[in-house]
């Protein structure tokens, strides 16, 4: 027995083939289609099963409601082909017969094993079925990133960035400026980015020439400037008086950080005329916000933390599975 079971206008716009984008408004019936556009595989289609579509979606609870939808249509569909209830109704439809009937029927037995996911479930399943491919573990554990992070920051600040010689110093300036939490948050937004922070902070450039002209820094300035600032003056008098008691690039950064934008655009045109300019101007190509720097000094640090807290837990993040 043959039937006929109607089936939504917009369908009719959808190709058979080639990739397609619906944009609607939240309530207009994105979903609605994209349940019938499943069934319309099915039965258009004879090689294709339930299985064999992919169907993606970004929360839990959006998965859920589709799985139940998707679900409820075959069962109508499945109803009306039993009770042999033909649609009298004009327009398009499906054309259901007996091979159209126990490919529902198996869509229907075998639901549970329909690939509908989240984005981030999609991605689980594949990172676990091609563990070897990956160079991943079998057994490993989705976890959210901000938990994971809390641990591997504190584990980083006790481990590392309070103890180590190149990070102590970095972390004592910040702490006359910043807090601890805003550290943390500094750094999680820099990590989960993933992004290259820029300008780069070149610490080299300005460990060389500093040690010879840190401590008489505004003075030699002020020969390739001549104009008066103020702000600027007190900013790097205070970081060259600094600098000839401790020797801190963290600390001069700390120091002149308001003043390094205004700083760096006056000596734009500077041409030097000796050695202690010459110098200067390197440092001045090299001076970024102390903020910045931070952040790339550090964020090697916390990566490392971060990717011992994954091994130690066998633990991975929702970027981990789209990297």
């Amino acid at each position: 027995m043959t039937i006929t079971y109607p089936k939504p206008d917009i369908l009719q716009d959808i190709p058979a083939h080639g990739h397609v984008i619906i944009e609607a408004s939240a309530g207009t019936g994105k979903t609605f289609t994209l349940e019938h556009l499943i069934v319309d595989l099915l039965l258009r289609h004879p090689e294709v099963e339930l299985e064999n579509v992919l169907i993606v979606t970004f929360t839990e609870r959006a998965t859920a409601e589709l799985k139940v939808r998707v679900r409820g249509l075959l069962m109508q569909l499945m109803s009306a082909a039993r009770r042999d209830a033909s649609s009298a109704e004009e327009g398009p439809s499906w054309t259901i017969d007996d091979n159209a009937r126990r490919k529902l029927e198996r869509a229907l037995f075998n639901f549970d094993a329909a690939p509908i996911y989240t984005i981030h479930g999609f991605c689980q399943r594949v990172l676990t079925e091609y563990a070897f491919a990956h160079q991943r573990l079998f057994d490993q554990e989705h976890v959210e990133f901000g938990p994971l992070f809390e641990g591997a920051f504190t584990d980083a600040m006790r481990r590392t960035l309070s103890c180590r010689a190149d990070t102590r110093d970095w972390l004592e300036s910040w702490l006359e400026v910043g807090s601890v939490d805003d550290l943390r948050d500094l750094l999680s937004r820099v990590i989960q980015s993933q992004a290259e922070l820029w300008p780069r902070f070149r610490s080299d450039v300005l460990e060389e020439p500093l040690p010879v002209i840190g401590a008489r820094f505004y003075d030699i300035y002020k020969t390739l400037y001549k104009r008066s600032a103020r702000a600027r003056e007190q900013a790097f008098r205070s970081a060259a008086e600094d600098w000839a008691h401790n020797g801190s690039v963290a600390r001069f950064l700390m120091l002149a950080d308001d003043e390094i934008p205004a700083f760096k655009y006056s000596l734009k045109d500077a041409v030097a005329e000796d050695d202690d300019q010459r110098r200067l101007l390197e440092v001045a190509s090299a001076l970024i916000r102390f903020k910045p720097a931070i952040a790339q000094k550090f964020a090697p640090v916390m990566q490392e933390a971060l990717n011992r807290a994954k091994a130690e837990q066998n633990a991975y993040t929702y970027d981990d599975m789209l990297s």
